[in-house]
């Protein structure tokens, strides 16, 4: 799995706490990725929820890490969207 880090700078209380994300569907590398955000975010109490269309079960089955799937109007409340698996 990915290890992230980032700055000592970044690494204090943020006002983000919930964060959502897309993912490119048959992309491989982006389902591990999903995996590796939602552990590093798990650990500073932030929140990584996705759309109704993401492939839950799918992401859940090959990397083994939960996600909470939303409804489309609650992705409004979302602080940080990512979009994972672009093509570049």
């Amino acid at each position: 799995m990915q290890k992230f880090s980032l700055p000592a700078r970044l690494m204090t209380k943020s006002s983000i706490k919930r964060v959502g994300f897309v993912v490119k569907p048959h992309q491989p590398e982006a389902l591990k990725t999903v995996c590796a955000v939602v552990q590093w975010l798990s650990e500073r109490g932030i929140a990584l929820l996705g759309g109704p269309e993401i492939e839950r079960e799918r992401i859940e089955h090959e990397t083994g890490c939960a996600v909470e799937a939303l409804d489309p109007e609650k992705l409004v409340a979302m602080d940080l969207m990512l979009v994972l698996g672009g093509d570049g």
